[in-house]
Parts: structure tokens; C-alpha cells; sequence
């Protein structure tokens, strides 16, 4: 076309980093079921240490919240077993007398309906606020997760975007077509080109 200079063909660099079928969306994502794998296929080495590491945290976390909030349950149903419909094994005494402990008193100074009443409120209070954090850790775990697959997935498929500093695009409307070519403007005078090509109103080899 009339207008625009004569460009070559854009040849195609193959990708080196990873091979072809890494870049598939199926076959990243099913690789990202394993924790740290998607991350560990992209060479991320370091993301993928994350990865293990937030999901063993989120999962220690869980593990004693949920410890806790069973012990907490226990006492409370062991204190009102007397009024209670649900049926309480004798073993959820050992968490009730662990808990006192805790709280440094002793099972005679607990015995009193006073202490009773402050005791299954304290219980219960525990134990509906560590089952809230319990779930919310399970929340906060699965948005982990699902934010390390997505980062698996989208790195894999920025693999073979190019970034460097010759890039070219092309159109072509109605059976025209035309290629602008993008690179650096080398600053220093070309003595091919004139006296003048290193001025920025007069451009070079256009």
C-alpha cells in the first residue's frame, strides 16, 4: 500500500520457557489441583514455597480452632447436662476440669450454682466465637487457594507474551493491509542517515 514503507515478516520466536501444552487452560488448571504445582511448572519456585506455606498456616490454624471450640462445647454441655436434652458422655468431663484449670479454679469453688451460671456463659461465649473464626479461616483458606490457582493459570499464559523492545502489529481492512513496526529510537547519529537523523523532527529511516 501506497504510504507505508515495505516490512518483512514478523518471524515467530518459539517459546523456550515452557512447551506448548503447559499454556492449555484445562491443563493448567488441572494441574493447579495440586497446591504449588501450577506455580512449580512456571519455574516460580519462591511463589510455590508460599503457596505451601500459607496453606500450612491456614491449616494449623484450623486444626486448634477447631480443637479449641470442641473443648469449649464439651464444657459447656458437661455444665448443663443436668437441663440439657442431648446426651453427654462422661469424657467430656476431662475438657470441662482442663478448662478450669486454664482459668485457675478449682472443681470445689466451681460448684456453686453462682459459678455454674458464669461458667456455661463463658463456655458458650468461647465456643460460638471460635467456631465463627474456625469458619472463617476455612473461607480465608479456599480464597487462598483460589487465588493461587488463578496466579498459576494467568502466569502461564503471559509465558509467551512478548516483551520486548521490537513489536509490530498489522491490520487489514477490506483486503488492505498495513504493518507499524514499534522500536527504539537509537539516539546517536547515523551517518547513512544525514547530519540531521539524530533531531527528534527529523525521524530516522521513515
Amino acid at each position: 500500500m501506497a504510504g507505508f514503507p515495505a516490512t518483512r515478516p514478523v518471524a515467530a520466536q518459539p517459546d523456550t520457557t515452557v512447551a506448548a501444552h503447559d499454556l492449555a487452560p484445562r491443563t493448567v488448571l488441572w494441574r493447579a489441583a495440586v497446591p504449588g504445582w501450577g506455580q512449580l511448572r512456571n519455574r516460580q519456585y519462591v511463589k510455590a514455597a508460599v503457596v505451601w506455606g500459607g496453606l500450612a498456616g491456614f491449616t494449623g490454624a484450623i486444626i486448634h480452632a477447631n480443637r479449641r471450640y470442641r473443648t469449649y462445647g464439651h464444657g459447656y454441655l458437661w455444665i448443663v447436662r443436668d437441663i440439657s436434652t442431648v446426651n453427654v458422655p462422661a469424657s467430656y468431663e476431662q475438657d470441662y476440669l482442663s478448662l478450669l484449670s486454664e482459668l485457675g479454679v478449682s472443681p470445689e469453688e466451681a460448684a456453686s450454682d453462682a459459678f455454674q451460671n458464669r461458667l456455661s456463659g463463658l463456655f458458650r461465649q468461647q465456643r460460638d466465637a471460635l467456631r465463627r473464626n474456625r469458619d472463617m479461616l476455612y473461607i480465608g483458606a479456599g480464597v487462598f487457594y483460589g487465588l493461587s490457582i488463578l496466579d498459576a493459570y494467568v502466569h502461564a499464559q503471559l509465558l509467551d507474551f512478548d516483551v520486548g523492545e521490537n513489536l509490530a502489529f498489522s491490520l487489514q481492512p477490506a483486503g488492505i493491509s498495513a504493518t507499524w513496526r514499534f522500536r527504539r529510537r537509537n539516539t546517536a547519529a547515523d551517518p547513512a542517515q544525514g547530519p540531521g537523523c539524530q533531531t527528534k523532527k527529523k525521524p530516522c529511516g521513515y
